[in-house]
């Protein structure tokens, strides 16, 4: 999985975030093995490339503690700069919340097993996961919708008539196409 990367930059190709995320993926898929995908996120930054929903979702799928992206969220929507595309959002969408909620699972069935330590799990590592589940009841989602419509209004706002008419499909077909994708997710999950 390493040699994505490793050949893109001895190819004199930076990575984006699509590559570091895709070598998540490749490295995790088996083995998930969530210290793997944090030293890959920790890689990314160390290129000044910023992780982005998917790759935390790549990440929370190999169980990855969910802190560091809620971490990354108050830093995204404290910086005032939260976009309207995945690409470079944080912000935790359908999937990262059922990934969050498929995580609480196990780590119940984990502390009802006495595979760990009810207390500390519920203390350390349910909590940024519970935070996930419940973004959407937060005053930092409420903030983070804000500001995107904050942006979208100031776009529309100097975009001729003839592109927002043309936006709005686009925009019409990307939500569907985005929830086939997440319905697809979640039924491979």
């Amino acid at each position: 999985c390493e040699g994505i990367i490793i050949g893109m930059l001895q190819s004199g190709i930076e990575p984006s975030v699509v590559s570091y995320t895709t070598a998540i993926a490749a490295c995790v898929s088996k083995e998930k093995d969530s210290e793997l995908a944090v030293e890959w996120i920790n890689r990314m930054r160390s290129r000044l490339v910023q992780p982005n929903t998917i790759t935390y979702n790549t990440a929370l799928a190999s169980c990855l503690e969910a802190a560091e992206m809620m971490a990354d969220i108050a830093k995204q929507v404290d910086s005032g700069v939260v976009d309207r595309d995945d690409y470079t959002n944080i912000i935790p969408n359908f999937y990262t919340r059922t990934l969050a909620r498929q995580a609480m699972k196990q780590l119940k069935g984990n502390w009802e097993n006495s595979l760990i330590d009810k207390q500390v799990a519920k203390t350390t590592l349910r909590k940024p996961l519970l935070e996930l589940v419940e973004f959407l009841k937060t005053d930092l989602s409420t903030f983070a919708e804000q500001q995107k419509a904050f942006i979208t209004d100031s776009t529309r706002a100097t975009q001729p008539a003839e592109e927002i008419e043309e936006e709005e499909v686009t925009s019409d077909e990307e939500l569907e196409y985005s929830a086939a994708i997440s319905s697809h997710r979640a039924a491979a999950v």
